[in-house]
């Protein structure tokens, strides 16, 4: 999962050489990384891990940036075609998020620049935000084959408004037929029409 964070966010991560992201990636079987910095305000924090595992990595950084008293604004980049699914029929996915939760979500209706991304913004304490990224990860394993699917290159948002484009996903399809008529398709005597093909199971 990805996240904007602020530049002062950022470095309170990285101080001491890291030692709080070694500590965080040892301690929950995660993999913490950031963007590269070009002066702007905002930086991507990329989280790898399991559903729960990122959830608590959040969970621990809101106690670092903040007293655990005061609600705090986790910014999450949501793949559009994601956030179809984390919001929900006229809002009913995001509500039931909200009441699981107990944190106050708000999805943006328009795409970052240059990007696929929308942003969903849950604001609450740690463990609300916890809840929240953790549920909202869950959408992210029931619907992850929709990325490919619907948008086959997707375009991450980039602070410095560089745009990164990801590779085309490739299929790859199996065709079931005799040797004879491999035969006759090797040769050139026959042709196939993708358009006709049946697909079976």
């Amino acid at each position: 999962m990805r996240f904007l964070v602020t530049a002062e966010q950022a470095n309170t991560v990285l101080v001491k050489k890291g030692e709080t992201v070694r500590r965080l990636e040892t301690s929950l079987n995660v993999k913490l990384s950031l963007s590269s910095f070009k002066g702007q305000s905002d930086r991507v924090l990329y989280i790898t891990g399991t559903a729960e595992n990122s959830s608590r990595a959040i969970g621990a950084l809101v106690r670092i940036w903040s007293d655990d008293t005061t609600p705090f604004a986790v910014r999450m980049l949501i793949p559009e075609p994601l956030m179809i699914k984390v919001v929900g029929f006229r809002g009913t996915s995001l509500q039931r998020l909200h009441m699981k939760s107990g944190a106050k979500l708000e999805a943006q209706k328009r795409r970052l620049p240059g990007s696929t991304d929308r942003l969903l913004v849950a604001t609450g304490v740690a463990d609300t935000l916890h809840r929240a990224v953790y549920f909202t990860a869950l959408i992210f394993e029931d619907y992850k084959f929709l990325l490919h699917r619907k948008y086959p290159s997707l375009r991450n948002y980039v602070p410095a408004g560089k745009v990164v484009e990801e590779k085309p996903f490739r299929q790859m399809m199996v065709l079931v037929c005799d040797s004879d008529y491999l035969e006759r398709l090797k040769k050139g005597e026959l042709k196939v029409d993708v358009n006709k093909l049946q697909v079976v199971g």
